[in-house]
């Protein structure tokens, strides 16, 4: 009987290593890590990108063009803490489908996500107070857009030329710029709340 306990516990403890050197394998490698003013932006080999706030703040005016233009960046995680995302940070990444924006983020800057033309979704927190212009024009895949309720301005031709986009609620607005829906040719519904918006920019030039 003790035999067969001892094999017993054996065979266990030999497939949790199997398990456990699996999981390893599997595990995504960091390429390389970058570090800017306010955050730092690290790199898996699985297409991950994630940024975090900066420790330690390093380089003025960094670039990810470089990352962008030699890897497969598929998907932006962005950790709680960080407060905005830069102007054209994140443009033309052409590879990205998904990303994910915490509840500590207030502003998205002008052409944050611009010509990311295989983005699908999105989904803005409730923090989010102001969305740039062009922040996400030119992303001819994106087919869902959830906005939040939060009182918010969205800047001149935001959302121009998403043209999968079919149906969009702007639950809470202050001002919406020229523009904002410009060519998005599948668009047939917005409902807009009136509550509390003062500004329509008719001009979206």
């Amino acid at each position: 009987m003790m035999k067969k306990v001892i094999y017993s516990l054996k065979l266990i403890l030999i497939m949790m290593m199997l398990w456990i050197t699996k999981m390893d394998v599997s595990a995504a490698e960091v390429i390389g890590t970058r570090t800017s003013k306010d955050y730092t932006y690290t790199l898996y080999d699985d297409g991950l990108l994630k940024m975090s706030r900066a420790e330690t703040p390093n380089e003025e005016g960094l670039s990810l063009e470089y990352w962008n233009d030699t890897y497969t960046i598929s998907r932006i995680e962005i950790e709680p803490g960080v407060e905005s995302i830069g102007s054209g940070l994140f443009s033309r990444f052409n590879n990205l489908t998904e990303v994910v924006i915490p509840n500590t983020v207030v502003s998205i800057g002008d052409n944050a996500f611009s010509n990311c033309s295989s983005l699908v979704t999105v989904s803005i927190p409730n923090t989010v107070t102001s969305i740039g212009e062009g922040a996400f024009s030119f992303c001819g895949n994106l087919t869902t857009l959830s906005l939040p309720t939060t009182t918010l301005s969205i800047g001149k031709r935001a959302f121009t030329q998403c043209e999968k986009l079919d149906n969009v609620t702007i639950p809470d607005a202050s001002s919406l710029g020229g523009g904002v829906f410009g060519y998005c040719s599948n668009l047939f519904n917005v409902i807009i709340s009136d509550a509390k918006l003062q500004k329509i920019d008719a001009d979206g030039n």
